[in-house]
């Protein structure tokens, strides 16, 4: 019985683990559930629809041995309800909050939308939102999903960017053009993010809008030839309006960088987390 635990612990998802974890009690379950907080980096993915891209992060996400992935979308009532009844029992190292599908889009809210909301309301965490708002109120939902994991490093990209740009008291605004194509983007090297990193390279953008965000204590870290500031951190959480590609290699190194920073924020006192998790 040891043994299939461990295994499942190892060579399962933690939907698996939990679905085991039924059977145990006082010490054997915080033994177990120990032993994969401390080995595993377990991460969070929310995404908002399906395409050919997101599928294709997940799927090089999935090659990497020492990630447990907890892939929720947002536009799936079943994902939704899981999340949300399973949300105050785990603990996450790391989330990304991805970009849209064309399936279900119609469901997100729409720029237009966001737009006014951002106008009258720029600083969203105010409100607290310490109870699970209306599950078909989708901007309060991310707002509780992402006030439940400031505190740990978060990777947005595409319509993640505008989500967090916007919770942290970022301006949203249309362009007069669709920013489409491959640009040249400038990062700041020095940034954990961009670690390895060539200091230019060229990006993926497909957008009709642009975020701006002077709040205090948001950086900007990248800059593209059409527009200014396409990328932001507010440590430890980071943001970037750019796609990442899963055969780009330089997308490679902006994925394996942020799981370093996941890995560095977790080991932070990572063995007094696990004898407190032991013996209190």
């Amino acid at each position: 019985m040891f043994l299939f635990y461990i295994n499942i612990i190892f060579n399962g998802s933690l939907r698996e683990f939990a679905g085991v974890c039924g059977s145990l009690r006082g010490e054997s379950l915080i033994f177990y559930y120990s032993v994969i907080r401390l080995y595993m980096l377990n991460i969070l993915i929310f995404h908002f629809g399906d395409s050919a891209r997101i599928n294709l992060f997940i799927k090089e996400l999935e090659t990497k041995k020492n990630l447990n992935l907890n892939i929720f979308n947002f536009f799936d009532k079943k994902d939704f309800i899981h999340y949300k009844n399973t949300q105050p029992y785990v603990d996450y190292d790391g989330v990304f909050l991805l970009g849209t599908g064309g399936k279900n889009f119609d469901s997100c809210i729409d720029d237009k939308t966001l737009y006014k909301i951002i106008i009258k309301d720029p600083m969203p965490w105010r409100k607290g939102l310490e109870t699970y708002p209306n599950d078909n109120n989708f901007l309060e939902n991310m707002i509780y999903i992402i006030n439940k994991n400031k505190n740990k490093p978060i990777f947005g990209l595409c319509y993640g960017y505008q989500l967090l740009n916007y919770y942290y008291g970022g301006t949203f605004r249309f362009l007069k053009f669709k920013n489409t194509g491959n640009q040249k983007t400038s990062v700041d090297s020095n940034n954990k993010l961009f670690r390895g990193v060539d200091k230019d390279f060229y990006a993926n953008y497909n957008h009709y809008y642009y975020c701006e965000n002077n709040s205090y204590g948001v950086k900007n870290i990248a800059t593209s030839e059409r527009l200014p500031n396409v990328a932001k951190q507010f440590s430890p959480i980071h943001f970037a309006h750019f796609h990442v590609i899963h055969s780009d290699e330089t997308s490679m190194k902006i994925i394996n960088n942020f799981l370093k920073i996941v890995k560095e924020e977790k080991n932070k006192g990572s063995f007094d987390k696990f004898f407190d998790l032991l013996f209190n």
